[in-house]
């Protein structure tokens, strides 16, 4: 059986800035497959739009290495163009033209792949205005025109940068299912999300990046440790809580209040009861540990 080339991979990829020791983005390296949906998430800052800008040769790396379908970012970055779908974080537009107008353009600089009839179909799903100039439509309209723009040529690796921003619900479904479709046909998709609920919805996998480093990659799968049991802890005294953050048995994820926090097993879940049982504990409940949770235990409650 042969084994499918991912669709993009990035190999210790890097981009400092000047002779400052922090890096934006430090040694990256991933993989994402056709058919894949990878959700990208990180605080502002963190490097998720220098990736995007590195894969679309916005940029160029300081070391390191990016290839898409097998095309180099940087080298064979016209080629790597005529495959890719972009969406842009807070999308900037024409003001002057329509909707029509912009879509028609954009349709003229991709190969003719027969897909008009599929831009139709976004349209309609999307209820797009676009008789009127882009520079009069609200922020959601603009953001679908910048939907459909990614999506109508059916490309095979899509790029999407907080892609469902000033939508509202019944649009972000709208979306949800157009993202369902591109993974059905093999398309590749890398979407940069603030969204918890979002990333988990429509991702087969995520990644979290903090400080130019990604951090962790996890599986959306009920067999993922995102199903792991984690306890929330109300404390007697305070002290006890910060005691507890680093106590054996226990992993710490996140604190609520001034004397309350959330932590799972680091171990067996009777090793972390016995560390537990050495405080004064007033509330004591077990939940699901999700995806908001994963990304506080790499960023800390508070950053």
């Amino acid at each position: 059986m042969s084994i499918m080339a991912a669709s993009i991979i990035t190999n210790k990829l890097t981009k400092q800035y000047g002779s400052s020791a922090s890096r934006a983005l430090s040694e990256l390296s991933l993989e994402i497959q056709p058919g894949e949906v990878y959700g990208f998430l990180g605080a502002n800052g963190a490097g998720k739009s220098t990736t995007i800008r590195l894969l679309l040769n916005f940029l160029q790396p300081t070391s390191g290495s990016a290839t898409i379908l097998g095309l180099d970012s940087v080298g064979d970055s016209q080629a790597v163009k005529k495959h890719i779908g972009y969406l842009a974080g807070d999308i900037a537009l024409y003001k002057k033209p329509t909707g029509k107008e912009l879509l028609d353009f954009m349709s003229s600089l991709q190969p003719s792949t027969g897909t008009a009839s599929y831009r139709k179909v976004l349209e309609k799903r999307f209820q797009a205005d676009l008789a009127k100039p882009i520079g009069t439509l609200s922020k959601g309209n603009r953001q679908k025109i910048g939907i459909i723009q990614a999506f109508m040529h059916q490309p095979r690796v899509l790029i999407l940068d907080e892609p469902t921003s000033g939508l509202d619900p019944l649009m972000q479904e709208a979306f949800y299912q157009t993202v369902a479709e591109s993974k059905q046909q093999g398309a590749a998709i890398l979407m940069s999300s603030h969204s918890f609920a979002e990333a988990e919805k429509t991702c087969d996998r995520i990644g979290i990046i903090r400080q130019g480093r990604l951090v962790l990659e996890q599986k959306i799968s009920a067999e993922s440790s995102l199903d792991t049991v984690i306890f929330r802890v109300t404390f007697v005294k305070s002290a006890s809580l910060t005691d507890s953050k680093s106590a054996s048995g226990l992993t710490f994820v996140s604190q609520t209040d001034s004397h309350s926090g959330l932590y799972k097993p680091s171990g067996s879940i009777g090793e972390a009861l016995k560390a537990l049982s050495r405080y004064d504990i007033s509330e004591l409940s077990t939940q699901k540990l999700d995806l908001e949770d994963e990304f506080l235990e790499y960023y800390g409650a508070t950053e």
